[in-house]
């Protein structure tokens, strides 16, 4: 109620152990109530605890995922469904209810940071969602044009494909100290989800004006988020802030320097374009 034109969705709805027909139908709900902003990310799993803790085989990693997505696909391509596979019940004429308000999502496919699961973007021809921790941009760019190559081949056009980015991100008003403001928090929250912390050199060389993570001061994340689009060529950019417990005030902070000062010159920047 208080916005009218921002996107909603999730940062990655780990697909592979859901239901596809359920996750539908909520994000058709969260359509119809925002006017048609909702749209699906759909991803894998990268704390793999939750395949046991839900019922499934952590063998089964890669073909769960596939026929999850893909059945999803077409449930948005088809509001009665036939449909058979081997780690859901089969759909005999079933009628998926509600609609979205457009008649389809948009729907994302999550990847990590090898060409493979880029690869399966493009051939299927739909939007990438490509998710990174840290280190040199260019090896990410390998990726993206993984992606944009296997779109093309398999008869779609990149150019109509849109590719998003997502990773952490902090800003205040020097890199050292949005360096140490924040690592706790990444550290705490990767040994919660993952078992073990961010390394710290890892993390420090984050710093680095090439480096995919958006921690610093405000002109250096600005230069960073430009350098990453010059590269990319991308459409969007997700910004992780919440993660591992970062105070509310901390994050609103950083929302107001987002707003005040960040975009503005991004898209002083990208309007040129």
């Amino acid at each position: 109620q208080a916005t009218t034109t921002m996107k909603i969705g999730s940062s990655s709805t780990i697909i592979s152990t859901s239901d596809p027909v359920r996750v539908y139908e909520d994000f058709a709900t969260i359509d119809l109530i925002s006017n048609g902003r909702a749209e699906i990310i759909a991803g894998r799993a990268s704390r793999v605890g939750l395949y046991q803790l839900l019922g499934y085989d952590l063998n089964d990693y890669e073909e769960l995922f596939e026929e999850k997505f893909d059945l999803l696909l077409k449930i948005n391509e088809n509001e009665v469904l036939n449909w058979k596979g081997e780690y859901r019940a089969p759909l005999n004429q079933a009628r998926i209810l509600p609609r979205p308000e457009e008649g389809y999502l948009p729907i994302w496919r999550a990847v990590g940071g090898t060409p493979a699961s880029a690869i399966k973007a493009g051939v299927a021809g739909v939007p990438m969602f490509l998710a990174h921790l840290g280190g040199p941009a260019v090896l990410f760019k390998r990726s993206i044009d993984a992606y944009r190559e296997a779109a093309r081949q398999n008869g779609h056009d990149p150019s109509k494909l849109p590719v998003a980015t997502a990773g952490f991100f902090y800003v205040d008003e020097t890199t050292q100290k949005a360096q140490r403001a924040y690592y706790p928090y990444i550290n705490e929250g990767m040994k919660l989800t993952n078992g073990r912390g961010f390394p710290k050199q890892a993390f420090a060389q984050g710093a680095d004006s090439r480096d995919v993570m958006n921690i610093g001061s405000p002109q250096e994340i600005i230069e960073k988020i430009l350098y990453q689009h010059e590269l990319f060529g991308h459409q969007r950019y997700i910004a992780q802030m919440d993660f591992g417990g970062v105070p509310f005030k901390n994050l609103m902070k950083n929302i107001d320097i987002i707003g005040n000062e960040i975009l503005p010159a991004i898209k002083k920047h990208t309007a040129k374009k």
